[in-house]
């Protein structure tokens, strides 16, 4: 596993989706029912990925501009919008909701989602999370389409961010994986992840990292902005997505992942839901039992843990030059 984007674990921590998404192509507005499609199975891959390697695989692209460029109306927009974001954000010391996950993988199920998780999200400044799926339903039936518990697969993904590690935990399996982070991504600098989408949002480096524009869905109460990332690291785990901001509290209340083998045809994506998101509990007691969600979990002795601690990159050899041989000369 490497670790150059070990932080890009929390890539699975992405928002929510609301009652719509634009279909691409046509410009339509798509009920979220008809656009719901998760890959085959319960636990989703957590993409920790070699950047430079996806993209020379061909399993990601960085790409050139997406669109033309935006009238100055349109730019100013959208700086208003990532403006207005970073302030409301910037103090957020705990946050947490309700969290529901559907996978799409037309490969597997053109019609529909193929699963559905429920579970929560958690965050506390700095630089600590927790993405469960408590809940997770397969469709074990095409027509018509049923979703079931599975007995052996009953759980999805459960990970932990303690600022310092990653816990990943396969619930159903009883494994865990510690991943300790490179120091420069610890603490604040977790939030280069794709967590702003949620959390610590900086304009100026939400620009440096995207291609944003607006998008016009026409939904009251709601704030639609598409992102292209522009790097190698954020392209190694997602074609683009697009967030949904409620106006009310101007934070994310939905997110589509658009999978890096999206094409029109084979929609691959990930859409996400928040719901009853709570920031900045003030009761003492109740602060107290947040904070101990991110202690390393305590795991019992029938799970097999493979810690990973970080280990430095070796310092490149310097080159000694090998003096050339004088040539021999007969006598």
């Amino acid at each position: 596993m490497t670790r150059k984007i070990l932080v890009a674990a929390s890539a699975v921590c992405f928002s929510a989706c609301s009652a719509a998404v634009q279909a691409q192509q046509a410009g339509q507005q798509v009920p979220v029912q008809a656009q719901q499609q998760p890959a085959q199975g319960g636990q989703v891959r957590i993409p920790i990925v070699n950047p430079q390697q996806a993209v020379a695989q061909g399993d990601a692209t960085v790409r050139q501009a997406p669109w033309e460029p935006l009238s100055p109306q349109l730019e100013q927009y959208v700086d208003t919008v990532l403006n207005v974001w970073e302030k409301r954000t910037e103090g957020i010391k705990t946050y947490e909701c309700e969290l529901h996950r559907w996978q799409f993988d037309p490969t597997f199920y053109k019609e529909g989602h193929s699963t559905h998780g429920e579970g929560t999200l958690r965050f506390e400044a700095p630089g600590k999370a927790e993405f469960k799926i408590d809940t997770l339903r397969t469709l074990t039936n095409k027509q018509p389409a049923k979703y079931e518990v599975l007995q052996n697969e009953p759980h999805g993904p459960h990970w932990i961010c303690d600022g310092q590690w990653v816990h990943i935990m396969d619930q159903n399996k009883k494994k865990a994986t510690k991943i300790e982070l490179p120091p420069e991504y610890r603490g604040e600098r977790v939030y280069r992840s794709p967590l702003p989408f949620v959390f610590g949002v900086k304009a100026a480096e939400m620009k440096a990292r995207y291609w944003i524009r607006p998008m016009d869905m026409k939904r009251p109460g709601e704030v639609w902005l598409e992102a292209v990332p522009r790097r190698a690291d954020d392209a190694a785990n997602y074609m683009k997505v697009q967030i949904v901001l409620d106006q009310q509290d101007t934070l994310p209340k939905g997110l589509i992942v658009f999978m890096t083998n999206w094409t029109p045809q084979s929609p691959h994506r990930e859409v996400f839901q928040f719901n009853n998101r709570r920031t900045n509990m003030v009761k003492a007691n109740l602060m107290q039992i947040f904070r101990q969600s991110f202690i390393q979990p305590k795991l019992g002795n029938e799970w097999t843990i493979d810690e990973q601690p970080y280990t430095p990159p070796e310092a490149p050899q310097p080159r000694v030059a090998t003096p050339q041989m004088q040539p021999r000369i007969q006598r």
